[in-house]
């Protein structure tokens, strides 16, 4: 008889304990299986672009030199702000660097520059480097396992110019100068789509190259556009 007490008080006590390590891993797993969803995960977190450099509202008689290059890279957060992640805004800090080659020669620097278009030269361009503040409203058909989609980005860019130069060869001359006399801060917009890896750009400069400028008594408003590739990652 003990032994059959001993038996049944081992029975009673180990079926709760036994119930309690099948159910607790169940909701263990359950809670590690919400968890794998990766529903925190985010897009296209660094970006890289070149472009070839052109100009919009130009004077009489002017023409690109010759090719006129664009480089950039930066940091973007993704923020997406729906259920599937699809959507998203991602404000960003990055570098650009933009070269401008075209035959509007610069004489002086500040209020005190002169503009006029010129052909004899062998070099003619501005060289600017910028600060960017970027930001993007983004659209995806990506998931947390599938990183191979389809994207349209629409940006919005605020470029703080830290550095600029101008530099001209010319038959006699030769000048290279830190300019004054280009705008500080650049506002554009662009737009970016593509798949996977490879995604066109282009862009527009809402902002002149340069600030109170004239051309044979007319404003001067020729600002950057701006086409090639964008590449992001992560």
């Amino acid at each position: 008889m003990r032994f059959f007490r001993c038996l049944l008080l081992i029975v009673l006590v180990g079926l709760p304990t036994v119930g309690f390590t099948q159910s607790n891993p169940e909701k263990a797993q359950s809670e590690v299986d919400f968890d794998s969803s990766d529903r925190l995960y985010r897009e296209d977190q660094f970006y890289m672009r070149i472009t070839y450099n052109g100009f919009s509202h130009t004077p009489s008689g002017f023409s690109q030199a010759r090719f006129s290059p664009g480089f950039g890279f930066g940091f973007l957060r993704d923020m997406p702000f729906n259920h599937d992640r699809t959507w998203s805004i991602a404000p960003g800090i990055g570098y650009g660097y933009e070269q401008y080659s075209h035959n509007v020669v610069i004489q002086g620097t500040g209020d005190e520059a002169v503009y006029a278009i010129q052909n004899n030269f062998s070099t003619n361009k501005q060289k600017l480097h910028t600060l960017e503040f970027p930001i993007e409203i983004r659209w995806r058909d990506s998931n947390a396992e599938n990183h191979e989609f389809w994207r349209i980005h629409l940006g919005f860019k605020a470029s703080y110019v830290f550095y600029q130069e101008y530099i001209y060869s010319g038959t006699t001359d030769f000048i290279r100068v830190q300019m004054s006399n280009a705008n500080k801060w650049v506002l554009g917009s662009y737009v970016s789509a593509g798949f996977n890896t490879w995604n066109i750009y282009g862009g527009y400069d809402w902002t002149p190259l340069f600030k109170n400028a004239q051309i044979q008594g007319t404003s001067l408003n020729m600002g950057g556009l701006h086409f090639g590739l964008m590449f992001y990652i992560l």
